[in-house]
Order: C-alpha cells, then structure tokens, then sequence
C-alpha cells in the first residue's frame, strides 16, 4: 500500500505551485514518492519471479524488465501531453516550476498511481511460503 502513498504524494505535487512552501515541502513529497515507488519495484520482481518458476525464470524477468521500458515510455509521452496541452502557449518555451503545466502532470500522474494501488488491491492474497518448486 506504500504505492497509494506515492499517488497521494504526486496529488499533493499539484497543488505545490499554489502552496509555496518552498523545498522542505518538495523533499518530503519526492520522500514519499520513492518510498511508494521504491517498494513496489522489488515487490513485482520477487512476485514475477516466483511466479514464473524455474523453467521460466528467465522470461519471465525480460517481460517484467520489457513491461517497465514499455510503461516509462507510454508514461513519458502521457505526461509530456498533459504538460504542454496545460501551458499557455507563450510559455511552452521556458517553463517556470509554477506554470499550471507542472500542476496538471503530477494530477495525472497522481490519478494514475491511486488507479493502480486500486487495482492491486483487488488481487488476491497468495501465500509465498508454501510454494514447492
């Protein structure tokens, strides 16, 4: 559930160009951001490996890995759009951190993570310490 931590953290991202609390703010959001992000990606990798077994170890790793390019390219180009569709067009140029562009990508981007820890809380249980390989 760290990863709804990350999405409630890129929510309040948004509103950090309205807020002006200045960097303590912004480091303590980036710390949860990596917590919520940095303790999912361990977590899929253990689960897809087991998952996967021996025979298909290998696999099974390179669709994961392939599956994280795929998705940081699609989220790239998601956010880019969301971020230039929201800029005013004299400023499309030269960005300042407060420009409503960088309010309306972590928006999406934190609508996207809450999507997700949805998403995985609908997936059942599975109990890793009585798997037999």
């Amino acid at each position: 559930m760290l990863f709804g931590l990350a999405g409630v953290s890129l929510l309040l991202f948004a509103l950090v160009p309205m807020l002006h609390h200045g960097p303590f703010l912004v480091a303590l959001l980036t710390l949860f951001v990596g917590a919520g992000l940095g303790s999912t990606m361990p977590a899929a990798q253990t689960m897809v490996q087991w998952a996967a077994g021996n025979q298909e170890l290998g696999e099974a790793t390179a669709v994961l890995s392939f599956s994280r390019s795929v998705g940081g390219v699609l989220g790239t180009a998601i956010t880019s759009a969301v971020f230039l569709a929201a800029q005013p067009s004299h400023i499309r140029t030269s960005p300042s951190p407060h420009s409503p562009g960088f309010a309306w990508m972590f928006f999406a981007l934190g609508i996207l993570a809450l999507a997700a820890t949805l998403t995985t809380a609908t997936l059942p249980n599975v109990n890793l310490t009585n798997k037999s390989t």
